[in-house]
């Protein structure tokens, strides 16, 4: 836990363009984008989970390719040495990664944009019933997240609860060792559904 994830020099401290909030039409967007643009770091746990929760939120927003260019930002610079608390939103930025390759058709591509966090998960393996567990509260924790009154955490947690949803899809999909269990197809129709609110949330 004392050594940090290595980051590439080039990309460390300067915020990429894609942050720019003079070039963001959505208003909840552009006040996300100029937040994360004054306190950008690829070496810190905060604006980096900050920057997987932009990538959720555009993938609700259909934005696709915009969502997939922090996170191969991200997952191209960043690489575990350690500190879990920055390879855990690389983790999740790798899933979501992956769920668009997926998405998209291109399952060969998704299992190997994976490799990084199959081989050094984010998060340890739950058991089986903390996992059937965990799906099960999965509906009722992102509705209740989507109602809360506070529009800005109402949209954080909800895609930190879909961050859980592309890690559980994608580790079944790509029938990662302790994962067999995940019901793909419920879990699929949760995902879009997720979406679908969260979307939903946003441009209220």
């Amino acid at each position: 836990m004392a050594n940090s994830a290595a980051a590439k020099p080039e990309s460390a401290g300067q915020a990429p363009a894609f942050l720019d909030p003079d070039k963001e039409a959505h208003a909840f967007i552009k006040a996300h984008k100029q937040a994360l643009q004054k306190k950008w770091s690829l070496k810190s746990m905060n604006p980096l989970f900050d920057a997987v929760d932009l990538a959720f939120f555009l993938t609700a927003l259909g934005r696709k390719s915009d969502a997939a260019e922090i996170c191969d930002l991200i997952a191209e610079s960043v690489s575990f040495s350690g500190n879990y608390n920055i390879w855990s939103p690389v983790g999740y930025a790798i899933c979501l990664r992956a769920r668009l390759l997926r998405s998209a058709g291109k399952a060969g591509e998704a299992d190997a944009a994976l490799a990084p966090v199959i081989a050094k998960p984010m998060v340890l393996t739950p058991p089986q019933a903390q996992m059937d567990k965990d799906l099960a509260a999965l509906p009722a924790a992102l509705d209740k997240a989507l109602a809360a009154s506070a529009k800005k955490a109402a949209c954080q947690t909800a895609a930190r609860k879909l961050y859980t949803v592309s890690w559980y899809l994608e580790f079944a999909h790509a029938k990662v060792p302790g994962f067999a269990g995940v019901a793909i197809d419920p879990l699929e129709a949760l995902w879009r559904e997720g979406l679908g609110k969260l979307a939903a949330r946003l441009d209220s």
